[in-house]
């Protein structure tokens, strides 16, 4: 390790990754999504003394050269404790910003909070989120059509998408109201009056999406198309 960091190299492309030092706390360990592949890796930083590794396939290269290293931004990456699932809140709104993080954090996602359209799908691109939450003028001006994280989600894979929670909150629209979720492509609408009932709506409604997909692939195997 020198004064431009450590190499890491993904287990899943190849593709190398330089991580400024003092990025990591020595001795943690933390989750990688390589932003080429999608691939999840998990890496302990160096105590005194000791070199980055790899946890779940031996040692990562080390490097002191820069030939065939991909200098990226380290902010282009997401590191995040094993425990949580990734979270990205777009909310151009600073105090309504604040308000969904801390209630995410408490329910052990790790959040990533954009204010701009290009920081969110940079981000929907490089990461697996497995919640998504949007207001509905994010980017967009007054109207929920023109919102670009809304017409990202639209276009997905259904594949893709259903690995995903996607939630609109809205200033305009009922909570829980099924038909603008049904038009907007997103699984649940949210209206902000009801952010102090935030957890429990969320979490139901992550529990009817879990509930569905599980009949939904069952019902694939028994077609054979599982």
């Amino acid at each position: 390790m020198g004064e431009d960091g450590m190499v890491l190299v993904c287990d899943g492309c190849d593709a190398s990754f330089r991580i400024p030092d003092g990025k990591v706390p020595p001795g943690k360990t933390v989750g990688m999504t390589c932003p080429k592949c999608g691939h999840r890796s998990s890496f302990t930083a160096p105590s005194a003394g000791n070199g980055w590794h790899e946890d779940s396939s031996g040692p990562v290269q080390e490097s002191t050269s820069d030939k065939d290293v991909e200098r990226k931004s380290f902010s282009s990456l997401v590191f995040a404790e094993e425990e949580g699932d990734l979270a990205l809140v777009c909310v151009e709104d600073p105090e309504l910003q604040r308000q969904i993080q801390k209630a995410l954090e408490l329910m052990e996602y790790q959040v990533i909070a954009v204010k701009e359209p290009h920081e969110a799908l940079k981000n929907l691109r490089m990461h697996t989120c497995k919640l998504v939450m949007v207001h509905e003028s994010f980017g967009g001006g007054e109207s929920s059509e023109r919102n670009p994280v809304l017409l990202y989600l639209e276009r997905l894979p259904m594949s893709m998408r259903r690995e995903m929670f996607a939630l609109m909150l809205s200033e305009r629209h009922s909570t829980l109201d099924s038909l603008v979720a049904f038009i907007r492509s997103v699984n649940m609408v949210m209206n902000v009056r009801h952010l102090p009932d935030f957890e429990g709506l969320l979490r139901q409604g992550l529990a009817d999406h879990q509930r569905f997909y599980e009949v939904f692939l069952d019902a694939l195997k028994e077609s054979g198309r599982g």
